[in-house]
């Protein structure tokens, strides 16, 4: 059986292969556990961390990237208004 894994760009999917045999234990859980699930006899609140999946890892990368644009595109424009008022409030308070 096959399961589809996120995948990068591209909008293809990995499909990784799961054992579904539930004669041997110790297959079953190497299978639940590549395919994302948790083992045997662990509740949903208890789960082993087992770090960041790629598609984590991507997700992450993206939204650090369009944060980092976001401020390079819209922060000119803030300086920009900051200065004026800035310049605008010296000019007031000095012409008197």
């Amino acid at each position: 059986m096959t399961e589809p894994v996120a995948g990068t760009s591209g909008g293809k999917t990995q499909l990784t292969s799961v054992e579904t045999t539930k004669t041997d234990n110790q297959t079953d859980e190497a299978a639940m556990t590549e395919a994302g699930g948790a083992k045997r006899g662990q509740r949903g609140d208890k789960q082993e961390s087992t770090g960041l999946s790629k598609a984590q890892i991507n997700v992450v990368k993206t939204m650090v990237y369009i944060t980092v644009c976001f401020t390079l595109c819209w922060m000119p424009m803030y300086i920009a208004t900051l200065i004026t008022l800035l310049v605008s409030q010296l000019y007031t308070k000095y012409k008197n």
